[in-house]
This record gives C-alpha cells, structure tokens and sequence, in this order.
C-alpha cells in the first residue's frame, strides 16, 4: 500500500503540467480587459520543472521470549508456599532504508507531446486522475499554479528587469523568445471516447451507476469496451442497453466536469471581476456589471440542478429491482431515463454557454466605464536590459505517511509454567514516508550544447528538504 508506483507518479505530474501550467500558458484574455498583452503566461513554456522523490522506510521487529518456573513447596500452618523462578530476553532489530529520485522536465518537451497527440494514449492511460489519496493521485497543483501566478494576472508582476536583492538574477528569458511572447494558440487533440469499462473508472458515484446498471441489465463484458459506434451497428436489445447506459454514464460524466468548470469561473473570473469594478468603477456605470454577475451566479446555479437531474435519471434505473432477464418495462425505463439525461445535459451545455455570455458582458460593461488606455509604446529598436520572469519559481512539497504495526502476544499457563512473562511476545511495525518535491522555473540553456544550469530549481529543492530536517529534529 505504501509503495509509490514510480511509473504512474511521473506520468500524474506529466499529465498535471501539461493540463494544468501549459493550459495556463496559453491562455488568453479579451483585449479589453489586458490591451498590453492578451496572454501573460506565455513565459511558462519555456519553463522546465525539477522534480525529487524522497522514500524512507523505517522496519522494526522485536521479540520478547520469556518464562517462568513454579515450584509448589510444603504448606505451613494453612499457608500455601511456592518456589518461582523466571527467565526472559528480548531481541530487536531495525532497518531504515532511504530512496531519492531526481529528474527533470522539459515543458517545451511536454507540449510537443501533446502537440503529437501523446498524451492522450494508452501510455499516458489518456491522462485519467487516478482515484484515491495515494501519492500518486490528486498533486494539487492547479491550486498551487492558481494562486502563484496570481499577481501576473493581475499585472503586479510582469516581465521586466526585476529580480530580488542579495541572491543575484534569475535566469533571463532568451532574446530569442522574446518575440515569440505573442498571441499563439495551442494544439489540443480531442478527447478519445470512453467505453463504459473506462467511465467506470471515474468518479465514485460513477462507479456506483455502472456496477447497478451493468448486473441489473445483464451487459456482457465485451460490450462494455465498445464504442457508441460499435453499439449502434448491434441489433440485440443488450446492444442497445449498453449504448443507453454508455450515454448514461458518458452524461454523468461530463455534467461533473462541466460542473466544475462553470464554478472556476464564477470564482476565479467573475467574482474577482466585480470586485475589482466596485473598487475602482464609478457608481454610475456599476448596475450592468451588477446585472452581468447576477446573470452568471443564477445560470451557474441552473448548471448545478442539471447536473442533479442527470444524476437522478440514472438513479432511477439504477435503483429499480432486478429482474432476470430485464422486463420490457425496464427496457423502457432505460430508453427513458436515458433520453431524459441527453435533454437535461443539453440544457445544462446552454446554461453554461449564458455564464461564458454574461462574463463576456461583464468585459463590455466594464470597458465603458473604464479609462481608455494608452496605446501600447511602439517597441524599442535597442535590445534594452536582460528581461526576466515575473515569477522566478513555483515549488511544492507533498509528504505521504503510511505506518503499519501489529504484535503476536500468545501465553500458556501451565501448571508449574507460565509464558511469556512480557506483554508482548513478537511485534512489528513498518513507517514508510514518502516526499515529492516539484519545483518549476526556468532553467539556463548550457554553454557549447551542454546540460542546462538549473541552480535556481536546486535552490529551491535544498530549502524545501533543509525545512523538512528542521522541523523533524524539533522535540
């Protein structure tokens, strides 16, 4: 259980920094909201991220044999006299073993990945978040990247010739990608279709879904790993039970992610935005904004209720008796329910549409009121002064504790023999700790083709480990 699989851990971060900070470097703004420049996070590509994974193993074992002799003697005037003579010993052993693993990842490598569509293959296992709370799940790195390159949204940091006093310059950005800082969109394969055998790997509720659904109607196991297509050519009314539970399933699914997305952007896009335009709007022109926000909170509210709807659809054949084989009135049920989560999930794809609508008239209404802006400074013909990241790095420390014990504590007690005299005769324990340190920046191209200096990521590695030893040693 505490083994960290190596394999699945690298491909999580692979597929977290090519979701997560290679998304976030291409996206773009409306005009009107940056006029200087539409995407800010275009410097993250040419990024790379220094990973080190610590596995420590503590393994105890003790046994402590003992046991005593009893000797009845004489009685003396009523009184019983015993002879006790014990014995015992102890012996203890520990094993403390230690693992580091240290690599580096390119992210201009990552994007040509997913530019070549290898990231959504069977190699990658279509980069599907494993469920669970082992290591190698859920990283919580799209928080992490949220909230450090805040300040760049923003505009509080931007590249410039800005590094911090007494530890020298950060890398600077190649002159020759500083042009490349531009409008640019990125390539994104579209997603394989799930089987119902892959959506069973999904959220627990899905899981739940499928398992009723597939015993209740009697799927066979090979048409849970066909496609929508496949189920469609068949004739048998199992083939058509699978593609309603597939659609089903696939609903389910998507609503969720659907869901989730429409949040983010009531949270991080609107809200942000009318509290920005109530510190800084007049009160004349605040009620479109007002209006505007109003508009997005309800549709996204209408998001969430679709989404229950959905669920509910599929509860409701999932949750019928079973029948051997299914009656034509479950058949109908299915058909129903079915047809009721495509209805449900449409409107839910339109409700979410009137939240990225109301965004946008929040952008427009804002504009009115705002100052004009001054046309962007023609650009300089000198090279100027090193230009660097606005955000030097990004690290993050993931500690994952798994202890397990256990004890054997027989006795015997025998007429003039008892064993063992100690509490315990034979325990064990095992205290496995496992540390990944992620820290991202931009590393110095090598001199002559040579490897590149990744100084700044080390630092950043040492401080996290330094604070780790730290804070172990304190009583």
């Amino acid at each position: 259980m505490a083994a960290v699989d190596v394999d699945m851990l690298i491909k999580r971060i692979k597929c977290d920094l090519n979701r997560i900070v290679l998304e976030k470097a291409y996206t773009q703004f409306p005009e009107e909201v940056r006029p200087e420049r539409r995407q800010p996070f275009l410097f993250l590509r040419s990024w790379a991220a220094k990973v080190r994974l610590t596995v420590a193993v503590d393994d105890t074992f003790a046994v402590s044999p003992g046991a005593s002799y009893t000797q009845p003697l004489h009685t003396v005037t009523n009184v019983a006299q015993t002879f006790t003579l014990g014995a015992g010993g102890s012996l203890s052993t520990e094993a403390v073993r230690q693992e580091d693993l240290e690599f580096l990842l390119s992210f201009k490598d990552i994007d040509a990945e997913n530019d070549s569509g290898r990231m959504n293959t069977g190699l990658y296992e279509y980069c599907q978040q494993p469920p669970g709370l082992l290591l190698e799940s859920d990283l919580g790195l799209d928080r992490l990247i949220d909230a450090a390159l805040k300040p760049v949204e923003t505009g509080v940091l931007k590249p410039g010739n800005n590094f911090g006093p007494g530890v020298g310059p950060p890398p600077a950005i190649p002159k020759v990608d500083l042009p490349t800082v531009t409008l640019e969109k990125r390539k994104v394969e579209p997603r394989p279709e799930l089987t119902i055998s892959q959506l069973q790997e999904g959220p627990e509720k899905i899981r739940q879904f499928s398992t009723k659904l597939i015993q209740k109607f009697n799927i066979p196991e090979d048409l849970t790993k066909q496609t929508a297509e496949q189920l469609n050519k068949g004739q048998t009314q199992a083939d058509q039970n699978a593609a309603r539970i597939k659609q089903i399933l696939g609903n389910a699914t998507e609503a969720t992610s659907i869901e989730t997305k429409t949040q983010a952007i009531i949270n991080n896009v609107i809200k942000p935005r009318y509290g920005i335009a109530q510190g800084t709007l007049d009160s004349s022109c605040i009620k479109p904004v007002t209006e505007a926000q109003f508009e997005a909170i309800a549709q996204s509210s209408n998001v969430s209720a679709f989404v229950i709807n959905i669920d509910k659809a599929a509860e409701s054949v999932a949750d019928r008796p079973n029948a051997a084989p299914p009656s034509p009135a479950d058949d109908d049920a299915l058909k129903a329910a079915a047809d009721k989560s495509s209805d449900d999930f449409n409107k839910l794809v339109a409700a979410r549409d009137k939240v990225i609508d109301a965004s946008n008239t929040m952008t427009v209404a804002m504009r009115t009121c705002l100052r004009k802006t001054e046309k962007i400074q023609e650009a300089k013909k000198k090279e100027g002064p090193p230009v660097f990241d606005p955000v030097s790095t990004i690290t993050e420390t993931i500690n994952f504790y798994v202890t397990v014990t256990g004890n054997v504590a027989p006795t015997w007690k025998l007429v003039r023999v008892t064993a063992p005299t100690a509490g315990t005769f034979l325990s064990g324990s095992r205290k496995d700790t496992n540390t990944l340190i992620l820290s991202m920046g931009r590393p110095t191209p090598g001199q002559n083709g040579g490897p590149p200096n990744t100084s700044a990521m080390d630092s950043q590695i040492l401080y996290s480990i330094l604070g780790q030893a730290i804070s172990a040693s304190r009583p």
